[in-house]
């Protein structure tokens, strides 16, 4: 078997997983800002009630559900490509 997946557009097996992984990565960091900022904006909320800090929760929110079905969607790609190319396919 050649180191070419079907779905990886040319693409060797490791590229792949690297992109996969990337976009895991990328996903996991807006959990972490998603949180904080919601975070920040609940306390400022409670604290000052000004009605600009209502809108950056509901920013923090909709960054957090992004982030979350980006990563959803990457370990779903992750496990697709594993179930396709075998559990050690690109790793290096």
């Amino acid at each position: 078997m050649t180191d070419r997946g079907r779905d990886g557009g040319g693409r060797s097996l490791a590229m792949q997983r690297i992109a996969i992984g990337r976009a895991r990565i990328f996903a996991l960091i807006g959990i972490v800002v998603g949180a904080a900022y919601t975070l920040l904006a609940v306390v400022l909320l409670t604290s000052a009630g000004k009605p600009i800090y209502t809108f950056q929760l509901v920013l923090g929110v909709l960054i957090l559900i992004t982030a979350i079905v980006r990563f959803i969607a990457a370990r779903r790609a992750l496990s697709r490509f594993e179930q396709e190319n075998g559990p050690d396919a690109g790793k290096q």
